[in-house]
């Protein structure tokens, strides 16, 4: 009778366990960015970015307008760089799992075709704004619930957000200690659009002398949803999360006077290299956060040896950012130049010139087609840690 009663106890909770999860789904992770599958309201399956900085949805404009989505409108939208008025169009829904569907909504047009991935929009606040959410980065899953009392928090540190400056991303104070051990208290978004670490406002890091008190700086380039922007990266000694401390790592700030950055009421963006360790636990309706380091959290930080970023687009490989404080740049290799190969090796293995470009201490060979020159040059430099 007692071993019954046992079995019986079991079988009730795991049923209760699974009635309680209204769906899981299996996710990718590329470049520090997290792609779902889901069905448009056709049925045609499409691959989505899950950002939680995504507010409303998005939806790639060349597609919107080749499956024939009647524009409803123009909206103003505020990216993490700048503001830009864009097309909207109303009434659509995913299906995200089975007897899983958003409907009503609102889709921002914007062109995503500058990704290395291609992926056809991006989804965060719709979704979460309904269910509480749980991030399984080690095992690649999105796991949604009705109510945080059906997951077990027991492990994880709670931490309150809030929403403010009329953005629906979750902001909450975070820690950063400068090279010269100067800390800085501060709220932060929690953005897993956002494949970097820590993108510090220009108003916030002119206001606090951050541009003199980080010292050496690289320049670069990046690509949000709608915009491209400059931005210098710098390197911090350490960043306090709740009581999660992570060491030394590099951090971008951004040159743009607009968008999330342009009031400097906050420092910036927390970005996926950063959250991807931690087991996440998002209920937006009770704005609180739930964070418990995985298996990554030990895991140093990457630091350019190169300058050198590259994308794959078909069976092309191209320069897609690079530092002009690099040695690379400084013998003529551009942004939009295309690689031939790379110490001989001419496969057009994206991951294998990645490796190539970041062995510390090694030389290394780029025979590249200069686009401005309309000629094939080569340079050959050493590898050694910019920051």
């Amino acid at each position: 009778m007692k071993s019954f009663f046992i079995h019986t106890l079991l079988f009730t909770v795991s049923v209760l366990s699974l009635n309680a999860q209204i769906a899981e789904l299996p996710f990718e992770i590329h470049q520090d960015h997290l792609f779902i599958k889901v069905k448009d309201g056709n049925g045609v399956e499409r691959d989505f970015m899950f950002d939680t900085g995504a507010e409303p949805s998005l939806f790639d404009a060349g597609l919107a307008k080749k499956t024939g989505m009647k524009v409803d409108g123009k909206i103003e939208v505020t990216g993490a760089d700048a503001k830009r008025s864009l097309e909207y169009v109303s009434n659509q829904s995913l299906t995200v799992a089975d007897n899983f569907t958003l409907k009503n909504l609102h889709f921002i047009l914007s062109d995503l075709s500058a990704f290395e991935k291609k992926f056809d929009g991006a989804i965060g606040y719709d979704l979460l704004e309904k269910y509480v959410t749980k991030i399984d980065y080690i095992h690649q899953k999105l796991s949604f619930y009705k109510k945080i009392k059906d997951i077990d928090i027991s492990d994880y540190q709670a931490i309150p957000f809030k929403f403010d400056n009329d953005t629906n991303i979750p902001q909450f104070e975070i820690s950063i200690v400068l090279k010269n051990n100067e800390t800085l208290t501060t709220r932060v978004l929690f953005d897993s659009g956002a494949g970097l670490t820590l993108r510090v406002g220009k108003q916030f890091a002119t206001t606090n002398d951050l541009f003199e008190k980080f010292g050496k700086t690289i320049t670069l380039s990046g690509r949000g949803l709608h915009t491209s922007s400059e931005y210098k990266q710098a390197v911090i000694q350490s960043i306090k999360i709740g009581t999660s401390s992570l060491g030394e790592m590099a951090a971008q700030v951004s040159m743009s006077d607009s968008g999330v950055f342009g009031n400097g009421t906050h420092l910036g963006i927390l970005g996926n290299v950063i959250i991807s360790r931690f087991d996440v636990i998002l209920d937006y309706r009770k704005k609180m956060l739930y964070l418990k380091a995985n298996s990554n959290f030990e895991n140093a930080f990457e630091f350019s040896r190169s300058g050198i970023e590259l994308k794959k687009d078909n069976d092309e490989v191209t320069v897609s950012n690079i530092a002009i404080e690099s040695a690379a740049y400084n013998l003529g290799l551009r942004k939009g130049d295309k690689i031939i190969s790379i110490n001989k090796d001419n496969s057009k293995d994206i991951k294998v010139y990645r490796r190539m470009l970041e062995e510390e201490g090694k030389k290394v060979e780029i025979i590249f087609f200069h686009q401005e020159e309309g000629a094939i040059k080569q340079v050959d430099f050493l590898l050694e840690q910019l920051l």
